[in-house]
C-alpha cells in the first residue's frame, strides 16, 4: 500500500494511525510520502494546509472559489516537495485500487501517473470529479477542463462510472435532499463527457445561492477494460457508466 500525504500535520496523524491501527504485519505493507503527487517529480507545489480535510493545492479559498487566500484563520501556505506517481510506484508493481481526493488537483495528479494507467496496471481509480474545483486550480474558470481527465482515462482504457452527486451540507441541495437528488440523476447526461460536466453547473444556476460557491461534485470510478464487471464486488445501483 502506498500513501501520499502532503500536509505535514495531516502525514503525522496517518503516520501515528498506522502505528496504532495496523498490526506489525501490515506496517512492513504500507509505504507513507509526505510530498504532494503531481504532473513531475523534482520542484515544489504550494499547499495550503491546516491540518484539516479542507487542505489543497494552490493558495485558494475554495469556499470562496477564489484565487485569493481566505482572509484570517489557521491555514497556511507552504512549499511541499512533488513528485509523480510513477516514480513513487515501483514499475512492476499492479495496482488494484487507488484514491485520489485532492479538492481539484485530480488531473495534475493522473498526468504523473500517464505510464501506469497506459499499461493498465491500476485495476480501478476512484477519483473525485469536482468541475468548479478542477477549473478554479487549473485557472480555467468556466471551462469544464475536468472533461479532459476523463477522456485521459478512456484513452488509456478505462469505463468509468459515475456515482453519487455529493456537496457541502451548507448547499442549497445537498446528499440529504435524497427524493430530489433521485430525480436529478435520471437527468444527468452520461453519454457525453462536456454535457456531464455542464449539468454540474446548472445545478449551481438553477439554486443560486449568495453564500455557496463551492457548487457540486461526485466520484468517478475507472475500471481497466479488460478487468470485467463481474469481477467487481459490491458494484451498486448508483454506478452508472459514462
Amino acid at each position: 500500500a502506498h500513501c501520499v500525504e502532503p500536509s505535514p500535520p495531516s502525514f503525522r496523524r496517518v503516520q501515528q494511525q498506522i502505528r496504532d491501527r495496523a498490526s506489525p504485519a501490515a506496517r512492513q505493507r504500507i509505504t507513507t510520502y509526505n510530498v504532494a503527487a503531481g504532473a513531475s517529480s523534482g520542484g515544489t507545489v504550494p499547499f495550503t494546509t491546516s491540518g484539516g480535510t479542507g487542505d489543497h493545492a494552490g493558495g485558494h479559498d475554495m469556499w470562496a472559489m477564489t484565487e485569493a487566500a481566505a482572509p484570517g484563520g489557521t491555514a497556511k501556505v507552504i512549499d511541499v516537495p512533488a513528485a509523480a506517481l510513477d516514480d513513487l510506484v515501483p514499475a512492476g508493481e499492479g495496482v488494484f485500487l487507488a484514491k485520489i481526493d485532492t479538492q481539484g488537483f485530480e488531473p495534475e495528479i493522473l498526468r504523473g501517473w500517464e505510464r501506469a494507467l497506459s499499461s493498465r496496471r491500476v485495476r480501478h481509480v476512484l477519483v473525485e470529479y469536482w468541475p468548479r474545483g478542477i477549473d478554479l486550480l487549473g485557472g480555467t474558470p468556466g471551462q469544464c477542463a475536468a472533461v479532459h481527465m476523463l477522456e485521459s482515462l478512456v484513452q488509456a482504457g478505462y469505463t468509468l462510472y459515475a456515482l453519487s452527486v455529493i456537496s457541502h451540507p451548507k448547499a442549497p441541495i445537498n446528499q440529504y435532499n435524497r427524493i430530489f437528488i433521485g430525480e436529478r440523476y435520471s437527468a444527468r447526461p452520461l453519454n457525453n463527457f462536456r454535457e456531464n460536466c455542464k449539468w454540474y453547473f446548472d445545478l449551481e444556476k438553477d439554486f443560486p445561492s449568495e453564500t455557496y460557491k463551492m457548487g457540486y461534485w461526485t466520484d468517478i470510478l475507472a475500471v481497466a477494460e479488460d478487468n470485467s464487471q463481474q469481477n467487481l464486488i459490491g458494484v451498486t445501483d448508483v454506478g452508472k457508466a459514462l
